[in-house]
This record gives C-alpha cells, sequence and structure tokens, in this order.
C-alpha cells in the first residue's frame, strides 16, 4: 500500500501521516528485535518471516516515498533484514528472498549485499529443493516466489527445471483430490490460490502452454472450484491479479513467447 501511495504521489491525500507511520512501524519492529517473540505458525511463514517480510515491503516503499532517510532509522535496517534472512531456513528463504531483492534494488543496494546475482538464486533454490520432496501442499508458494526471483534477476538459466515440476505435480495431485493432510488444511491449500500462483509463475516465465495444453491443467483445475465458497471469495481476487498480468504479458509489447499460443480469451476462461 505504501509503495503504491507513493508511486501515485498522493501521500498528503491518502490522509494518513506517512512519516509518523512508518516511524511507529519500525519502532515495533526495532522492539520486536530486541525483545524476540513466538510467532503462531499459520501452517507456511513462522519465526523470523514475521519480521522480514514487513520489513522487506517497508524497505521497497522508502524510494516510492522519497523517504529513503528511514533506512538509518533507529538502526541500519538493511543490515538488519539481511542478517535476519541468513538465518531463515531454507523453505523461509524461499519464500522471502523476492520481497528482499526487490527492497535491496528499489534502493541501488542489491550489488552491495549480493554481489554475485547467480549464487544467490542457485542457493536459494538448490537448499530449498533439497529441503522438500516436492509433495506438500504449499510448495507451489515458494515455487512460484523462485521463478519470480529468477527473471527479476535475469538468471532465469539458474532455474532448476525440478521447480516446474512441482508446480505441475501440485495441480495434477489437485485435480485428483491430493494434498487434503488427512482433511486438515490450512489457508495455503486453496485451489484458487494454486490457480493463481501457477498461472503467475508460467505466465511470468513464457511458458503458458505447460497449462493451456493439451493437458489443460490450469483450466481443469478453475473449472472444479465452488464460486459460492469462503476460500473463493477470499482468493479470488488474486486469480483475477493474475490473469490481468498474464492478459498483458500477452498483449503487443507484452513479454510472453507464446502469445501466438494460447489466445487471450482462452486464458480467461
Amino acid at each position: 500500500m505504501l509503495t503504491t501511495i507513493g508511486l501515485a504521489g498522493i501521500a498528503e491525500q491518502a490522509g494518513t501521516d506517512i512519516e509518523t507511520l512508518l516511524t511507529d512501524v519500525l519502532t515495533d519492529l526495532d522492539h520486536q528485535i530486541q525483545n524476540p517473540q513466538t510467532y503462531r505458525d499459520d501452517g507456511v511463514h513462522n519465526g523470523l518471516d514475521y519480521l522480514v517480510f514487513p520489513l522487506s515491503l517497508i524497505l521497497n516503499a522508502l524510494p516510492a516515498l522519497g523517504l529513503e532517510r528511514f533506512v538509518e532509522f533507529r538502526r541500519n535496517w538493511l543490515d538488519t533484514a539481511v542478517s535476519i534472512f541468513d538465518r531463515l531456513s531454507p523453505d523461509s528463504r524461499a519464500s522471502q528472498v523476492l520481497f528482499l531483492v526487490s527492497a535491496l534494488e528499489s534502493l541501488g543496494k542489491l550489488e552491495v549485499y549480493f554481489p554475485h546475482r547467480e549464487e544467490l538464486v542457485a542457493q536459494c533454490v538448490g537448499d530449498y529443493l533439497a529441503s522438500t520432496n516436492g509433495l506438500r501442499p504449499d510448495d507451489y508458494l515458494r515455487c512460484t516466489y523462485l521463478v519470480h526471483l529468477t527473471v527479476q534477476l535475469g538468471k532465469v538459466e539458474e532455474l532448476n527445471p525440478q521447480v516446474l515440476d512441482v508446480l505441475s505435480n501440485t495441480l495434477i495431485r489437485r485435480l485428483q483430490g491430493g494434498d487434503r493432510d488427512g482433511g486438515v488444511r490450512n489457508k495455503y491449500q486453496s485451489d484458487t490460490m494454486l490457480a493463481a500462483y501457477s498461472l503467475s509463475a508460467f505466465a511470468r516465465l513464457g511458458k503458458l502452454e505447460a497449462l493451456f495444453g493439451s493437458s489443460a491443467l490450469l483450466p481443469k483445475l478453475i473449472g472444479q472450484l465452488v464460486p459460492d465458497g469462503d476460500e473463493f471469495r477470499c482468493d479470488s481476487p488474486k486469480l483475477c491479479f493474475a490473469m490481468i498480468d498474464a492478459a498483458l504479458r500477452l498483449a503487443p509489447g507484452g513479454d510472453s513467447k507464446v502469445r501466438r499460443k494460447v489466445g487471450l480469451s482462452e486464458m480467461i476462461v
């Protein structure tokens, strides 16, 4: 939200004292770091995730707001964010690295902290794949972030094909009624979220034919969504955003290489 407000140039119209808000939030994060807390596991995130995620989002917003000086408010927040990231598990790194990299890039500091992009990608992808059997129902989430990371850093060649295999196989299992953990679910097992994240990942790579080809994996999954369910109402905006993003990439001037293979009308069925 802060990034959007900054880019739109509407900080004053937003009716919120942005500097006061940043002061309060960073003061609270500083307190949490000095007084470690126990955070509730939501099935995907835990522990330090709850520090590095909001911190990365705040740091990413500072240039858009013209408030880069807050990087040094109370402490050096870039040093802090990278230090926390270094302590994360492979799972957490896979889901948090994209947000941290985006923040560092926006502040012009990525090369300072990660001078070798290919090493960062190889480590995050390799460590994550070594930590999972690819059968966890929320693996798709982290794999999507890793796809976006490789594209953003211009290191798609470093993306292990297993990442896309995990995404495709998760779709297949979900269509077969799997990934239910004996009926115990968390919000990341949402079919709607799986559809949104899968579309986002394959569209970013220009590989939509993997979802809309002869297997028709994504149309089949979307076809079994329950429109009147609470899960759908909560997660459908993510799917809509993913569709819009994919459509823009397919449009003239978009960056998809499969524009002639997948029509817009097919994608938004």
